[in-house]
């Protein structure tokens, strides 16, 4: 977990401003506000059709990938992050509210400042996450309901379509996901790339969605994940990437679409508690009495 109590400031050169936080929490705080979408940027996506909407959808996403694939390295590779971090383009990160400074700050400082990074990429994320849940929104409002039609087209697509479509299913399925969302039921959205703890008595079930689709967590001796059709997936001990990846030591079927290639990592603890890491793009649902408490890892 980070300590968020050290006691050694860090100062940051920020556009030729140096900035001294005294602690992660400081640092956490800071970039809070920095997840939302700035009012000028939204405003310079309303005129945007909705192919160009979809362009800028799909950029987002193959970033998004990029950033996936790091922090989930990073996790199953302590003290890579920095070198994982100083790989990627700093073209990948917005100007907004000065994130491409503050990653090229970070960048120039040693590993002393590994968990300054990975709270960094993780608030980054969630920015990303803000921005397409403002393209979903512009998107679903131009001419009606124009966009449930494509995701039905696509079935009689060619497998090329296919896969282009794949990629802007964010939009393809707005009307959909947004009805599919658990609500009512006491389930909540964990935050993106936070490591979230949750208990179960052993042996019990626990429900959860993966973007619309319901899952079940059982745990015990052995933790299994079943889908919605009733195949359960063994958890290996220690941390298991979820998703429809091959790569992934829980490979989801392929039908899953709204389930990720890594969607989540699931790490059990003991017979009765389980760490959960979303990664995905449509996020994963939890019932709220089942949470107990936000953890992030180093």
């Amino acid at each position: 977990m980070f300590d968020k109590n050290r006691d050694k400031p860090v100062k940051l050169d920020i556009e030729n401003r140096v900035i001294t936080f005294n602690s992660l929490t400081d640092f956490e705080f800071s970039l809070a506000s920095r997840t939302e979408v700035p009012a000028h940027k939204i405003a310079d996506l309303i005129p945007l059709s909705t192919e160009e909407l979809r362009q800028e959808a799909t950029n987002i996403r193959r970033v998004e990938k990029e950033f996936v694939s790091v922090l989930s390295k990073s996790l199953e590779e302590p003290g890579s992050i920095g070198r994982l971090m100083r790989e990627l383009e700093l073209q990948y990160f917005s100007q907004d509210h000065q994130w491409r400074s503050i990653i090229g700050a970070l960048n120039r400082q040693d590993e002393q400042c590994d968990e300054f990074k990975k709270i960094a990429l993780v608030k980054y994320m969630q920015y990303l996450n803000s921005r397409q849940d403002v393209l979903k929104s512009i998107y679903s409002s131009k001419d009606g309901d124009q966009s449930a039609t494509p995701i039905e087209a696509a079935a009689d697509a060619e497998p090329e379509a296919n896969a282009a479509l794949k990629e802007t299913v964010i939009f393809d399925d707005v009307t959909r996901l947004d009805a599919g969302a658990p609500k009512g039921d006491e389930k909540v959205r964990l935050p993106k790339g936070e490591t979230v703890t949750v208990s179960l008595p052993e042996g019990e079930e626990m429900d959860r969605s993966l973007s619309r689709h319901p899952f079940k967590l059982l745990s015990g001796r052995h933790f299994y994940l079943i889908d919605e059709a009733g195949a359960d997936y063994l958890l290996r001990p220690g941390k298991n990437a979820v998703g429809r990846e091959l790569d992934n030591e829980v490979v989801i079927n392929a039908g899953y679409r709204d389930v990720s290639r890594t969607h989540l990592l699931i790490e059990p603890v003991g017979t009765d508690a389980a760490l959960l890491t979303d990664l995905s793009s449509h996020g994963c649902f939890v019932p709220a009495q089942h949470l107990v408490h936000a953890t992030e890892e180093n």
